[in-house]
């Protein structure tokens, strides 16, 4: 904007005229004779203005005001001054935050050569009406959905949804309210609200444009509920104890359950049912213990989302009977606990059957929390010798059965404190009893690895430690000693007839050699020595020691090859050493060592030699000793 301001001063003709009439007015007083006449003086300068500059708004003076392009700026009253030589216009420039910029033209007339001339000017700058922006808030109050009671300590956070902007975390106030003012960005902001035992809540809260100016609040009112309920709600169980015939079981029975990780609750049951209230989403896993061995324990966990909230579930809990061998128990960690595993009967049958009856010992403490534990035993008499790719059967390995396999579970399952298993001699009707025993475990029931569990005998009973679930099986085991010794084998010759040499390797002979393994003195002939006679112990024996089948020493063809050239009219004659390995296996049973042999065919050594033939063989010949040698059987 540009305004033009002209001066309204004494003009310079009314002043020129005032002179000029006090100046005849003087002079009629004087004659040329009293006063020397002084003529004028005529400045050459040229005329000097001075703008008195004063800057107001509608609220008065305007300080800091920046003039332009003079670099002027007004002081606390508003004002500056400006000074220039010569008429014109002047054009000011106003510029200061907050307001309008405006610009001003000044006329300075024209005066007398060194004149000085004061021009006041007064200017006026309109303030910028300034927009107030939109102010967005976000105001909550947090209570108890149940007592409406205003809930203090809950945690607030928020995040702008599709973006990394985020909300300090507020606290909710002791009468539950939290705020967040003058939030900068619009959008839809992710509420959640934490409270330790309490649900999390998640509300979405959309703050919308609108206009400058305007106060946008959203407002939350926000129930809480109990951790674990739905709006307050619970489940509730009504447990039946199911006899195997159907009925309910109204004897001696343990229900313990335990509602996600909590602490686990023992509940009275009566007349074979009892009620279980204010269980929480998640699971509940309900144990029962029966005081009657015969009955299985039972154990299982239910997702309580699979049923409504707020009704009363019905539960039947049906019991079943431990099998031979096989038997279930729920063990409760501040109770011992005698697992007696149902008796396993030999089968009549089957000869490596074997009756075994066994038992499992857990003291209070070994567990942490209530568990479920199964045990499955076999009596089976097996090899149970350890071998693999990585560690071959070899003539000092030692001869080992196994008699009692168990298996429990949960697999992997470790112990606070080292449970017993106990193992009734199965030989203790024939009065026997072995003086070793050693332990194997498996993970999968099929690769086993020796373990330094001890087993110790008292009282008709092995027993030994176990720290952690697997399989296990009590092995009867022995000591070994090797003997080497070798044995000549009648061997064939190659006649050279013919007019060129016989090539090494070229030429064939038919000998004799044994392969497989015999007694020398058998597990029914160690048994009887050492006095001891039973069927069970004898087959034990000989699934220990054989390792490899023991079937007899058999003589077999085969065929060798001559390993030096043959001169035409010259015999090769071989000769051969076979060796045999005599393994004696010691058991320990009654406190005597009872000693199984077993021989053990290995491999044959052949030398050769040629010689000059003749129609009877008499002449001695140029001999040349060959080395090793064998061939297949045919």
């Amino acid at each position: 904007m540009k305004k033009e301001v002209k001066h309204s001063g004494i003009g310079i003709n009314l002043m020129l005229l005032i002179t000029v009439f006090f100046g005849s007015l003087f002079s009629s007083c004087y004659t040329k004779d009293d006063v020397p006449v002084v003529p004028p003086t005529v400045s050459t300068d040229p005329a000097t203005y001075t703008v008195d500059i004063t800057v107001i708004s509608d609220k008065g003076a305007l300080e800091g005001v920046s003039i332009y392009p003079m670099n002027l700026t007004t002081n606390a009253s508003g004002k500056s001054t400006y000074t220039q030589t010569g008429s014109g216009n002047v054009v000011f420039s106003l510029v200061k935050e907050g307001y309008e910029n405006v610009s001003y033209t000044v006329s300075l007339p024209e005066a007398a050569n060194g004149e000085k001339v004061t021009v006041p000017a007064i200017f006026f700058m309109k303030a910028v009406k300034v927009e107030e922006p939109a102010v967005y808030n976000i105001l909550g109050k947090v209570f108890d959905g149940i007592t409406n009671e205003p809930i203090a300590g809950a945690k607030v956070n928020g995040t702008l949804r599709g973006s990394d902007v985020t909300l300090a975390e507020k606290t909710t106030d002791a009468d539950g309210t939290f705020a967040y003012t003058e939030v900068a960005e619009v959008g839809i902001y992710d509420i959640v609200i934490t409270k330790e035992g309490m649900n999390d809540v998640r509300y979405a809260a959309t703050l919308q444009q609108v206009s400058a100016g305007q106060v946008y609040n959203f407002n939350l009112e926000v129930p809480m509920y109990e951790k674990g309920t739905v709006e307050g709600k619970t489940y509730a169980l009504s447990c039946n104890i199911i006899d195997t015939d159907g009925t309910p079981y109204n004897k001696n029975v343990t229900l313990v359950y335990r509602n996600n990780d909590e602490e686990a609750v023992k509940m009275p049951v009566s007349s074979g049912s009892c009620m279980i209230s204010g269980l929480k989403t998640g699971t509940v896993t309900i144990f029962v213990k029966v005081a009657d061995s015969k009955y299985n324990g039972y154990a299982m966990t239910y997702d309580l989302s699979a049923f409504n909230i707020g009704t009363i579930i019905n539960l039947p809990v049906y019991l079943t009977l431990a099998e031979e061998g096989n038997v279930s128990e729920v063990v409760l960690p501040d109770e011992p606990t005698m697992i007696d595993v149902p008796e396993v009967v030999a089968d009549p049958e089957v000869e490596t059957s074997i009756a075994v009856k066994t038992d499992l010992n857990i003291p209070a403490g070994a567990l942490k929390e209530e568990t479920l534990i199964t045990a499955i035993v076999r009596g089976v008499i097996e090899n149970a010798v350890i071998a693999d790719e990585t560690t071959p059967i070899t003539d000092e390995t030692p001869a080992n059965a196994a008699f009692v396999t168990g298996e429990f579970l949960p697999n992997g399952l470790t112990f606070e404190k080292p449970i017993v298993w106990n193992v009734v001699n199965p030989f203790k009707e024939s009065g026997h009893v072995f003086d070793e025993l050693q332990m194997q475990y498996s993970v999968d029931g099929k690769v086993w690895s020796d373990v330094e569990n001890e087993v110790t005998y008292k009282n008709g009973v092995y027993s030994t430690e176990i720290h952690h679930f697997s399989s296990y099986r009590m092995v009867v085991t022995s000591k070994v000693d090797t003997a080497t010794a070798s044995q000549a084998l009648t061997m064939g010759t190659i006649l050279n007839e013919g007019a060129k040499p016989i090539a090494k390797g070229e030429g064939k002979f038919s000998y004799k050699a044994y392969k497989g393994s015999e007694y020398v003195i058998s597990v029914e002939d160690a048994l009887a020595a050492a006095g001891i006679s039973d069927a069970k112990i004898t087959i034990m024996l000989k699934k220990a020691v054989e390792m490899k089948q023991i079937a007899g020493l058999d003589s077999v063809s085969m065929t060798g090859t001559n390993d030096i050239e043959i001169i035409p009219g010259w015999i090769y004659i071989a000769t051969g050493k076979q060796q045999f390995v005599t393994k004696t296996y010691t058991f320990g049973i009654d406190g005597k060592e009872v000693k199984v042999v077993v021989r053990e065919a290995k491999a044959v050594v052949i030398s050769g030699r040629s010689e000059l033939y003749d129609q009877h063989h008499t002449h001695g010949g140029h001999i040349t000793e060959g080395g090793t040698g064998g061939g297949a059987g045919e």
